[in-house]
């Protein structure tokens, strides 16, 4: 991992994956691949319903 300063605001750190970090994460991502999809239902879901209360 690598921080580097943001350009938008000095007083915050943005944090980027290095080659490694990336390779490491694709392959958590493709062994839990099933629980991602779930829970990206779940936030999806969330959203709509929070949509739905700032309509009301």
């Amino acid at each position: 991992m690598r921080r580097k300063p943001s350009h938008a605001d000095r007083r915050q750190l943005e944090a980027h994956l290095l080659a490694a970090g990336r390779k490491k994460l694709v392959r958590l991502a493709i062994q839990h691949a099933d629980q991602l999809s779930g829970l990206a239902k779940a936030v999806r879901l969330a959203h709509q319903i929070e949509d739905q209360r700032w309509k009301l």
